[in-house]
């Protein structure tokens, strides 16, 4: 659940952080470099230099290079096209040091795998967590059914945004309980 949740969350929260010409390039492939890139920052990272061979490690430092390239590409065929968007990949490369100067590319990706990790690892953690708790409670089950079948239909279509927000009930009641 844990690793499902993570993949989802990554390729989510990217297309609402990145844009849609990161977004566009991300697939299960690309949530695999940030899984490795999340688990070369383990207790090892912290004690060992970062030149130590662990086999973490090097995945970590060869997913952070992949996923910079991939953040390259995009960031270059943005200027070059001088199209603009309503993204954190725009307000980065039109931010600008105190004295003027521009964000580097490799500080925007820096920056773009920061946010994306940061909220990942809680996001995903606290969702598989819900799906434990989901899991054990057979009542609760039932009654976040029986919520989407009312908001969403009997016959249970895809869900959208709206019907998402509709689903607020039982996850508040259950909170009270």
């Amino acid at each position: 659940l844990f690793e499902a949740l993570s993949e989802l969350i990554i390729l989510t929260a990217s297309n609402c952080l990145h844009g849609k010409e990161i977004r566009s390039m991300l697939n299960e492939q690309v949530a695999q470099l940030y899984a490795d890139l999340d688990g070369g920052f383990s207790h090892a990272a912290w004690l060992l230099p970062t030149w130590v061979p662990l086999p973490s490690f090097r995945k970590r430092d060869k997913a952070h290079r992949e996923i910079k390239n991939i953040f390259y590409k995009v960031i270059e065929k943005r200027r070059k096209s001088g199209e603009t968007a309503d993204d954190i990949l725009q307000t980065l490369i039109d931010a600008t040091y105190k004295d003027g100067r521009p964000l580097t590319d490799d500080e925007i990706a820096g920056m773009l795998i920061g946010l994306l990790l940061a909220g990942q690892h809680t996001s995903s953690t606290t969702s598989a967590w819900m799906g434990f708790f989901l899991a054990r409670d057979k009542a609760l089950q039932d009654r976040c059914y029986a919520e989407q079948k009312a908001v969403c239909g009997q016959d249970l279509p895809p869900l959208d945004f709206d019907q998402v927000r509709g689903l607020e009930g039982v996850l508040n009641r259950s909170s009270k309980d």
